[in-house]
């Protein structure tokens, strides 16, 4: 038997954002043009993209861009709250 999750969260980052923060991070060897970064996050994105589209009523797509860490984390409380039976803000 196979099991669902009640919601799955997806970051929404676009993947030239991602590879930028990667490097940022120093992950990849400090190279700009790793294999990690040039291949594994288009594809990423894509399969992403591919299960959201499957599975709209259980995966959540959260559009993270250059928003500010406070504002992804209150969308992520107010998605999370009903399924936990939780007030809104509690995880904050």
């Amino acid at each position: 038997m196979v099991s669902t999750p009640d919601v799955a969260l997806w970051l929404d980052t676009p993947w030239p954002l991602a590879r930028e923060r990667a490097i940022a991070r120093g992950r990849g060897g400090g190279n700009p043009g790793s294999v990690e970064r040039l291949l594994f996050l288009p594809r990423y994105s894509h399969a992403y993209r591919l299960l959201a589209d499957a599975l709209p009523d259980r995966v959540r797509r959260i559009r993270v861009g250059t928003r500010t860490t406070p504002s992804v984390l209150a969308e992520i409380d107010e998605l999370l709250a009903p399924v936990l039976h939780i007030q809104t803000g509690a995880l904050r």
